[in-house]
């Protein structure tokens, strides 16, 4: 479950990793971040939608460096204020 303030920053951490455990390398990949308030929902009917591509294109998730595995998902007060009281079920997905 995901627990954020209204109308504050949230931001996470999100340690990629194979299935050694060693640091999964990003680059090429795609990542996908939504959240919502019951499980199943479409990403497109998702209440926040975030993603990042190896491409450059990134709209609230951060990767500074593709091989560390590392994702940053950023949530700015403007996303935040938009949610409604409540938990929300999160699902980050790599492509």
């Amino acid at each position: 479950m995901l627990h954020v303030i209204i109308g504050d920053d949230f931001v996470r951490l999100a340690a990629i990793t194979d299935t050694n455990g060693d640091p999964y390398n990003l680059s090429g990949c795609a990542i996908w971040f939504t959240a919502s308030k019951r499980r199943g929902v479409p990403d497109d009917a998702a209440a926040i939608r975030l993603y990042w591509d190896a491409a450059g294109a990134s709209d609230g998730i951060i990767v500074d460096d593709p091989t560390s595995g590392v994702a940053a998902v950023a949530l700015t007060p403007d996303l935040t204020d938009l949610l409604s009281q409540g938990a929300y079920y999160y699902d980050l997905q790599i492509d």
